[in-house]
């Protein structure tokens, strides 16, 4: 469980920086709305970032393979949305010049946060 706690460490650490990299380096060289599709990877990843942090101390109450499925759901949802949120934003400085394979990733990993989301509410209302 500490590595959970791990990951979500390093992912916040990981989102402080891009953030500082995007504020900082990526202003001048990307347009507003590839930065805001960049900040919108960044908000989420943060969210993610402290659940993982936060999750290790419900799993007393989950049994292990749900909370295990939460916790890759919710790696995977972030991978799959912020990650391809941030190629999307930064596809014309690194030579990605047709991205439309990007915008299909996006939602997979929304999906995915989503149903670890789910997952956890409806285990801890059978919990009780």
């Amino acid at each position: 469980m500490n590595q959970i706690s791990a990951i979500g460490a390093f992912s916040m650490a990981f989102t402080i920086i891009l953030g500082a990299f995007g504020a900082h380096w990526l202003e001048g060289q990307i347009n507003s709305e590839r930065l805001a599709v960049l900040e919108t990877g960044l908000k989420y990843q943060m969210i993610h970032s402290i659940s993982l942090l936060v999750l290790p101390l419900l799993f007393f109450k989950l049994d292990i393979q749900v909370g295990n499925a939460i916790w890759y759901l919710q790696i995977g949802g972030i991978l799959l949305f912020s990650f391809s949120l941030y190629l999307l934003a930064v596809r014309g400085l690194i030579g990605i010049p047709n991205a439309t394979w990007l915008g299909m990733i996006t939602p997979l990993g929304g999906l995915s946060l989503i149903l670890s989301w789910i997952l956890l509410g409806i285990k801890l209302l059978k919990v009780n």
